[in-house]
């Protein structure tokens, strides 16, 4: 379903303790989540990944205005967001994603996170991190899904 959404083919990558190539300027989409599971839901992308993604979504050539690829870097993040939040609601119950706050950030290094799980795409990463409160950590169920063969439970 991601693949034909924004043209990008992404596959996953093995959980690593070590920090993900630094770029000059990452896009990150945050959520609050709330109900059955409360914490933050953020979505890290490389900008020239963004960039390429916003393009092929929105079917322009580049160059691309920033507030374009804030727009559908929010929109993604929050196709992602909601597969995960869909993944949680059966065993867990509902959870509310709120408006995703999206912002660039300069000279940003990503580090892995235990809560994270990352896919490649043209060589860029783009991490899905949850951070979850009141000690619901779910992540494992979501790990173990995400580790059968043949899963694209997030995307």
């Amino acid at each position: 379903m991601f693949a034909l959404m924004v043209g990008v083919d992404l596959a996953l990558v093995a959980q690593s303790t070590t920090a993900w190539p630094q770029h000059e300027s990452t896009v990150v989409s945050s959520f609050e989540l709330s109900g059955a599971i409360s914490g933050t839901a953020r979505v890290f992308y490389p900008l020239p990944l963004a960039n390429r993604m916003t393009c092929r979504m929105l079917q322009v050539e580049p160059p691309v205005a920033e507030m374009d690829i804030l727009d559908a870097a929010g929109e993604i993040a929050n196709m992602i967001v909601g597969n995960v939040r869909n993944c949680l609601e059966n065993p867990w119950g509902s959870i509310d994603i709120g408006t995703p706050a999206v912002e660039i950030f300069r000279d940003c290094v990503l580090k892995n996170h235990s809560m994270s799980v990352s896919f490649c795409s043209c060589g860029d990463i783009v991490t899905v991190s949850m951070a979850f409160r009141n000690g619901t950590a779910p992540w494992d169920y979501l790990r173990s899904s995400l580790d059968r063969p043949g899963s694209d439970t997030l995307l």
